[in-house]
């Protein structure tokens, strides 16, 4: 469903992990795959436990779609 990269946080200088949506145009349920991608995100927010990853923001990027960032994990 998605692509993870490793990131640095320009403002913080802190590392992160940025999770991508793999390209939902070239999938045939384009806007479902938004919708549940969106809905993970939210749901994550509002979960907090120390064997849950943290996530931080979600965002939307023209050229290459949704996006959100989270802890790094090692």
């Amino acid at each position: 469903m998605g692509t993870v990269f490793e990131v640095t946080d320009t403002s913080s200088g802190e590392r992160l992990a940025l999770k991508q949506l793999r390209d939902p145009a070239g999938d045939s349920r384009g806007a479902d795959i938004d919708l549940r991608f969106r809905r993970e995100f939210h749901t994550l927010a509002r979960l907090q436990h120390p064997r849950i990853v943290e996530v931080f923001d979600y965002g939307f990027d023209a050229d290459e779609g949704p996006y959100y960032t989270m802890e790094l994990l090692d």
